[in-house]
């Protein structure tokens, strides 16, 4: 996913996932945790701009990323790059940070202090979407993937599919919007519907036509479902909680109210 986010094949990349999916029994597959970085590589972000884990970083831009310095162009491939984790099969691990866009090279630099600004509050509206659509359709969590030819390689698409849901989602690795063409005979309803845009989507012989946006993706359901809840609030540093009398922090709610928590 990584190399293909980066601008790589989507055939090899599919290729590759099938093999993964092939070594293991559907058991462990669908348990597995999906991890995109963890503490022991380079941050999500930064590794989308071009800092790799090999920890040889000699210029300071590289060695200690700033968000500030980090392109527009790893920016957005960061939501493509989410919108595929979220859509894959197993279980979504989003390391501490990525949601609000913190970067950092290779271990030790990774493990910076979690950012509790709130300043990046578009990404984790759109990692709390991505959560949302995953709790709302269990084809997505437990549902068979099929990988789908496309005639374009900076267009990687699949279909997930239950009995009770189907799902096509297309990502699109490139910097120019794409059209693409794609076989949507899986899903059973004669127009489809994009939850990220709510934009419904005709088939034409089996088939859908759609443009999938530079650097992001498109979810295409057979039915639109209402999202599953979730808390909706921001972080503020405030004096209220004590940890180990050592750190002082506030979750604070939109409507300003402290949520409840067990």
């Amino acid at each position: 996913i990584l190399a293909y986010a980066r601008g790589g094949s989507s055939a090899e990349c599919a290729k590759k996932l099938e093999k993964l999916r092939e070594r293991y029994p559907s058991e462990a597959f669908y348990a597995m945790m999906n991890l995109l970085d963890s503490h022991d590589t380079t941050r999500l972000l930064s590794y989308l701009d071009s800092i790799d884990d090999d920890r040889s970083q000699k210029d300071i831009a590289y060695a200690f990323p700033t968000y500030a310095a980090t392109s527009d162009t790893a920016k957005k491939k960061q939501y493509m790059a989410a919108l595929l984790q979220f859509t894959y099969p197993g279980a979504p691990t989003v390391y501490y940070g990525d949601e609000v866009g913190m970067v950092g090279a290779d271990d030790p630099d990774d493990r910076r202090t979690m950012d509790w600004s709130g300043s990046n509050q578009s990404l984790f509206n759109w990692y709390a979407k991505l959560i949302s659509i995953r709790k709302s359709y269990s084809a997505l969590r437990t549902g068979s993937i099929s990988m789908l030819k496309t005639d374009d390689d900076a267009i990687m698409a699949y279909i997930r599919a239950d009995s009770k849901n189907q799902l096509l989602i297309a990502a699109n690795n490139s910097s120019k919007p794409v059209t693409v063409t794609l076989d949507a005979s899986a899903v059973k309803v004669d127009t489809l519907v994009d939850i990220v845009t709510n934009k419904a989507v005709p088939k034409s012989n089996g088939f859908v036509t759609i443009t999938v946006p530079a650097y992001s993706g498109t979810i295409l359901a057979d039915k639109a479902l209402s999202p599953t809840p979730l808390n909706d609030y921001v972080s503020d540093t405030t004096y209220d909680f004590s940890v180990n009398s050592a750190y002082t922090f506030k979750i604070t709610s939109r409507n300003g109210k402290t949520p409840d928590f067990t």
